[in-house]
């Protein structure tokens, strides 16, 4: 009988080891963990029901306006009664020369049969030679257009019995005698990038708290079912981490592609909205600050999570980033009224708030460059440091199965 001597087998750790094929090897997990992130993402029902609202809320706004508008054409029934049909010519001349606006008239051979068009409501007003027959009252627009063209009727009478020269006749019956001159005339296409930026910032705020939530929640998820020291036994906190971080990232930008598409087939298409020339660069403004926002936003929620044991608990530790986010967008509002104001510039400096400020200032306003590449500067930094820490954090407070707080997770981790 033989028999085999060798070293005795060493206890297995839970910690995994060092990696001795080098950083290489260190990231090949991560996008394994990206994958199974994304995949335990898609299946829960929270995920659909978000985005569904969001896109609800997108294509309600984007379309409700195109179709609620219609042709925004004002139609005016009138009655004229016996003579009073010369005033037909006039009345048509009136209203085409205010925008969206037509007049359809009914002829009446006598006064009562007016009165009955007019009980029934058939015809709000109806003109009997130098009258205006109503039921109780008449819109000041129709009294307008119908006394305008009395007027020109009665101009174009003169004329005809030689009491009013061609001149000044000429001068009197056109439609609009004054025109209106605009000293700082609205360019359309840039309100319309103005409108798309809105919207994108909008949108970039929502998704924050989307992926906030997806990130956050995903972490407590797997810390109180303990499925986190299973996975820690075979990876390291910071790949965990970073898989997970890659993946809501990857899902919510196919989210923010779906939602623009969609927003912006909408709105052409219901006409709403005219897409301006450069409609693009708006898409990819909007889309940068968005990468930057989930950054910073994704390592600020990944610490709420860690610092949390429990779902009850993660309300609690999310607050502070939830306030930080409404302060953010209200910042935004600010810029909209005032995009020079000091408020404006401090907080698109500002590494929490530039994202959803200084798409705005960019396009309301005229913003030094040198201020655009500090903000973008900052942020990025930023949310550098936030993933950072988060990182810490979670690598301390991953396997505790209570509450923790900063300073004993930041402590922990250097154990």
């Amino acid at each position: 009988m033989t028999s085999v001597t060798g070293t005795p087998a060493t206890a297995r750790s839970t910690r995994p080891t060092a990696d001795p094929a080098g950083d290489g090897a260190t990231l090949r997990p991560i996008p394994l963990v990206a994958g199974r992130e994304m995949v335990a993402t898609v299946q829960k029902r929270s995920f659909w029901v978000g985005f569904g609202t969001t896109l609800a809320i997108v294509v309600a706004a984007a379309v409700l306006p195109g179709i609620l508008a219609g042709d925004d054409v004002t139609t005016w029934e009138v009655g004229l009664v016996g003579e009073s049909v010369e005033l037909a010519p006039a009345l048509d001349a009136w209203a085409a020369g205010i925008d969206d606006t037509t007049v359809e008239i009914t002829e009446f051979a006598d006064e009562a049969e007016a009165g009955d068009a007019i009980a029934d409501g058939s015809v709000p007003a109806a003109v009997a030679g130098d009258r205006v027959l109503v039921e109780d009252n008449i819109n000041p627009q129709l009294l307008a257009i119908l006394d305008q063209a009395a007027r020109t009727a009665t101009v174009e009478q003169g004329l005809a019995a030689g009491d009013i020269s061609t001149g000044l006749a000429d001068e009197l019956v056109v439609p609009q005698i004054l025109v209106v001159e605009s000293l700082d005339p609205a360019d359309d296409d840039e309100m319309a990038r103005q409108i798309l930026t809105s919207a994108g910032v909008f949108i970039i705020f929502v998704q924050i708290f989307g992926f906030g939530y997806a990130v956050a929640g995903g972490i407590v998820e797997e810390k109180s079912s303990r499925v986190v020291e299973v996975l820690l036994g075979k990876l390291r906190p910071h790949q965990l981490l970073a898989g997970k971080l890659i993946g809501v990232w990857l899902l919510t930008t196919a989210q923010m592609i779906v939602i623009t598409v969609v927003g912006l087939s909408g709105a052409s298409l219901a006409g709403s909205l005219e897409l301006p020339p450069g409609w693009e660069g708006v898409v990819l403004l909007v889309f940068g600050w968005y990468a930057i926002a989930y950054i910073f936003y994704a390592g600020i929620f990944a610490i709420c999570g860690a610092l949390a044991a429990s779902a009850e608990e993660l309300q609690s530790t999310m607050t502070p980033a939830t306030l930080l986010v409404m302060g953010a967008y209200v910042a935004g509002f600010v810029a909209l009224n005032d995009p020079d104001g000091l408020i404006a510039v401090v907080t698109s400096l500002f590494p929490a708030t530039s994202p959803l400020v200084m798409p705005l200032r960019m396009t309301f306003s005229d913003v030094a460059p040198l201020e655009v590449v500090a903000s973008i500067a900052l942020a990025l930094a930023a949310s550098v440091l936030a993933v950072l820490l988060a990182g810490r954090i979670y690598r301390g407070s991953a396997l505790k199965s209570r509450q923790s707080g900063l300073r004993e997770a930041w402590r922990a981790a250097r154990a």
